[in-house]
């Protein structure tokens, strides 16, 4: 893969479908619509979701105390992301802005990684670095701000919610 000068660029079929699958009612020849923003932990990457799934997170971010750090740290991430419109041919354009923030430039070597609830799109060169546990990345650093771990935090917090309304819904009524 790789974008032209005005960040022009193909979107590969199997990265379509992972955001495709998210959208209620989606069906073959239309355009897709997903959401773009940097990657939330600070990688030089870029991150596609579809809306759906970027709604549920911004939900989940909505939930918590307004002036925590946590609040803070993933409202600037999720401000930053917008609206990306993928063609039926599966091409995009990338702003001049997000491709600056990662290194995107003409003819740079492109790598797609897919996820099951959005993909990634690396430079090859930084995607290396990432791959190489000497590059900037530490697994073993344990950030108190990591907008990954904290989102999982609030995932796993919806989904205890959730089953407390499911008991609290079966359980028998005494009037």
């Amino acid at each position: 893969m790789k974008a032209d000068a005005k960040g022009r660029m193909s979107i590969p079929a199997a990265f379509r479908r992972v955001i495709e699958a998210q959208i209620p009612g989606w069906s073959q020849g239309q355009p897709v619509k997903c959401v773009l923003m940097q990657n939330a932990d600070r990688r030089p990457c870029l991150q596609f979701y579809g809306q759906e799934r970027f709604k549920t997170l911004e939900k989940y971010v909505d939930r918590l105390p307004q002036f925590s750090k946590k609040h803070k740290k993933l409202a600037r991430k999720f401000g930053s992301a917008h609206d990306l419109l993928i063609d039926d041919s599966g091409r995009v354009v990338l702003s001049e802005k997000f491709r600056a923030k990662v290194g995107i430039a003409a003819g740079v070597p492109l790598i797609g990684v897919g996820m099951v609830r959005w993909f990634e799109l690396w430079t090859a060169d930084n995607y290396a670095l990432d791959e190489d546990d000497e590059g900037w990345w530490n697994d073993d650093e344990e950030d108190p701000t990591d907008v990954y771990r904290l989102i999982e935090e609030i995932e796993e917090e919806a989904r205890l919610d959730r089953v407390a309304q499911m008991r609290l819904q079966s359980e028998p009524r005494h009037e």
